[in-house]
């Protein structure tokens, strides 16, 4: 998955579980700037260990964000 498309997936998945940057963040234990990077579709941020937290605190199989 590009970047691009994984910035759009997380926003989607983020907003059906009404969850903004920050919120997210804290659930994931990464910081909210490595929210914003993924959100703004930058490789920074973008590493198998933060997309494993993200899912996670999404409830979700890290598949979804790869």
């Amino acid at each position: 998955m590009t970047n691009e498309k994984r910035a759009e997936r997380l926003r989607s998945l983020m907003q059906s579980r009404n969850y903004n940057a920050p919120a997210l963040a804290r659930a994931a234990g990464v910081t909210t700037q490595t929210v914003y990077n993924v959100l703004k579709g930058r490789g920074k941020g973008c590493s198998m260990t933060t997309l494993s937290k993200l899912a996670d605190a999404l409830g979700l199989s890290v598949k979804t964000l790869i």
